[in-house]
């Protein structure tokens, strides 16, 4: 009885360790999409004065959900912001010269992908001669910048 306890309680711990990772994930993921829309909708439609570039406001929504998830060590936040194109596409895909459109009655709008990265604690760096990776989960959000306020 104490060999199959010796062998099956490594395995058990692993168990253990790997739905407490899982949950802790989803946790942090369901946290995560609501406070990602917040961020983007506070900083991307009404920045701070001199942040009205897509990469300023990115980056303050990128610091202020940081912020949230500061306690946390094995979470880390980025937020990259792109314009999208009259042609559906995005600015960061690059387009060709035949599917450009000069001038376009379509709204310009941002679209900000907000990623959280998630990686696994309680291991060493690999187990039973697996590496480990981090996971990551995605959230694309598109709006309006259409500054309240300001009239043209």
């Amino acid at each position: 009885m104490a060999v199959e306890m010796a062998v099956l309680l490594p395995v058990a711990l692993a168990m253990v360790f790997v739905m407490l990772n899982v949950l802790s994930y989803l946790a942090n993921c369901a946290r995560f999409d609501p406070l990602a829309a917040e961020a983007v909708r506070i900083e991307a439609v009404s920045p701070n004065a001199g942040s009205y570039g897509t990469a300023a406001r990115a980056k303050a929504a990128e610091k202020l959900l940081s912020q949230a998830f500061e306690g946390h060590g094995n979470v880390s936040i980025s937020v990259k912001g792109s314009q999208a194109i009259a042609t559906g596409g995005f600015s960061d895909q690059g387009v060709s010269d035949s599917q450009a459109v000069e001038f376009s009655f379509l709204p310009l709008h941002e679209v900000y992908t907000c990623t959280l990265s998630y990686r696994p604690w309680g291991f060493p760096q690999g187990l039973f001669g697996l590496e480990l990776f981090e996971v990551r989960h995605q959230r694309r959000l598109v709006i309006d910048p259409y500054r309240p306020g300001v009239l043209f």
